[in-house]
């Protein structure tokens, strides 16, 4: 639990976070920034879902290694929306510099692209071995919609961190 204090007077304020380590506060606003937590637990996410099955009997894991090979047959536009995932990436990269634009606008594409799987699936099929047979995707499994949440945890993320630093820089300049 983390406690603000003064250790003298004069001195700055420290944060106890044990019975004997101290930091001060430029410190702990680093250990408590929302959005490493926001991308840790979105990466978290993503690896939890490629361990799952995503739909039908292929696992996430299959799904995004053998993904791209879809790519390059051509027989189905639904093997597109793998591409949902270096949007991610990139995502992940804007939001740990800080970039929220970048962030947002990646995000949503990801995520867009990763909610376009469950129409073209259904209608067009998916690529899932060297046959370049489309075969149809019929049921969506837990890997999928964690895989999905992951996306939407980096624009909800994005979202809260933004109103969190506007809302402190507004209390600390004194409007409300």
């Amino acid at each position: 639990m983390c406690r603000w204090f003064n250790s003298a007077p004069g001195h700055h304020l420290l944060l106890k976070l044990g019975p004997s380590r101290h930091v001060d506060r430029n410190t702990c606003s680093k250990l408590m920034n929302p959005r490493l937590g926001v991308l840790i637990l979105s990466v978290l996410l993503f690896i939890v879902s490629l361990l799952l099955p995503a739909f039908g009997k292929l696992n996430g894991l299959s799904a995004w290694v053998f993904g791209p090979f879809g790519l390059f047959y051509g027989a189905s536009p639904t093997n597109f929306t793998w591409l949902a995932n270096p949007l991610l990436f990139c995502s992940w990269i804007a939001l740990a510099i800080g970039s929220s634009r970048w962030t947002l606008i990646l995000g949503v594409t990801a995520l867009i692209v990763g909610l376009s799987f469950m129409v073209l699936a259904p209608r067009f099929g998916l690529v899932t071995d060297e046959s370049g047979v489309p075969r149809f995707v019929i049921g969506y499994r837990s890997g999928y919609w964690l895989w999905l949440l992951s996306m939407g945890l980096v624009c909800f993320g994005r979202l809260f961190c933004a109103s969190r630093i506007s809302t402190a820089s507004r209390s600390l300049s004194g409007r409300y």
